[in-house]
């Protein structure tokens, strides 16, 4: 596998010193209610999507963008990128953003995208229970080479499983229970921030009860500052 995404990272920020790198579009996307955790978190998650995108498509500095949000359709709610300039979206671009206790991170490709970072802690029986099926959760420790009921294992397949909800498009939109992910392979990565690739099965099990849909994704994983993160990308 070769890496065809450009990923970013911010700090997040205390809101009053950070609403300067959000544009008037963006502000609008944040309710009056919002508290100040998240609107720092808001404000670093497109800091760090318009990085990516600049990244990956060459863009200069002095093209404003604004990073909103796709507002009809199946992916109603996907962030999208905007050239104030043009005032349309651009189109050739894939766009995933998380951010989790003070981090933000963003990815940008020209293949669909998702991302996500997961501080590694212990979650109730109750969670595991409801968001993994039993296959699910063992074949990430032996992944990892850890037992099933070890924090990294569960955070790292919950990262993978809110990855593939924003890979999908539908994020919250989505429920973690309806995705099945059973990473197939591993290598070490060649990526200075990645340490593994791999490969994943991923499944998106309907109520219908009709046979999963099956996607085999290219997975990227990481552990950085006490937290997993989990990339997947291709078509």
């Amino acid at each position: 596998m070769t890496e065809g995404f450009s990923l970013a990272f911010c700090p997040v920020s205390p809101p009053l010193q950070a609403l300067s790198c959000i544009t008037v579009s963006e502000r609008k996307l944040l309710s009056e209610k919002a508290t100040p955790k998240r609107i720092g978190d808001f404000i670093a998650g497109r800091v760090a999507a318009k990085l990516a995108i600049r990244s990956h498509l060459s863009l200069p500095d002095s093209l404003p963008l604004s990073i909103l949000r796709t507002e009809h359709g199946n992916e109603a709610g996907k962030p999208c990128a905007v050239s104030d300039d043009a005032g349309t979206i651009l189109p050739e671009i894939h766009l995933s953003i998380t951010h989790a206790d003070k981090k933000a991170y963003a990815a940008a490709s020209h293949t669909r995208i998702g991302i996500d970072n997961v501080t590694i802690e212990t979650y109730n029986d109750a969670f595991v229970q409801d968001v993994f099926q039993p296959e699910e959760l063992q074949a990430w420790a032996d992944w990892l080479r850890s037992d099933c009921n070890h924090p990294l294992a569960v955070c790292t397949g919950f990262a993978a499983k809110e990855a593939f909800l924003k890979w999908l498009g539908i994020g919250l939109r989505g429920t973690l229970p309806m995705t099945q992910i059973i990473p197939l392979s591993q290598t070490v990565s060649q990526s200075l921030f990645f340490q593994k690739q791999f490969h994943a099965a991923c499944y998106v099990h309907h109520e219908t009860g009709d046979a999963p849909e099956l996607r085999i994704l290219d997975g990227y994983f990481s552990i950085q500052d006490r937290q997993v993160i989990v990339l997947l990308t291709g078509e």
